[in-house]
């Protein structure tokens, strides 16, 4: 696997995590920031992601619609 196969996995275990662990509780969560450790000869071991604020809670049983939010 090259460089570049192996930064398109990276990113593809991410979007994976995203969507299969993150989004069926947050449906709209965007990582606001994201930091992989990796290196041309192995996929990364390490990921530091933030979660924006940002519609969070949206279409979740959390959103709160009410005034005063």
């Amino acid at each position: 696997m090259t460089g570049n196969e192996k930064t398109f996995k990276d990113f593809e275990n991410v979007d994976k995590f995203k969507k299969e662990v993150i989004n069926p509780i947050f449906p709209q969560a965007v990582f606001a920031s994201s930091f992989m450790v990796s290196s041309p000869d192995e996929l990364a071991t390490d990921f530091n992601g933030k979660l924006s604020p940002i519609n969070l809670f949206k279409d979740t049983d959390y959103e709160y619609k009410g005034d005063g939010k």
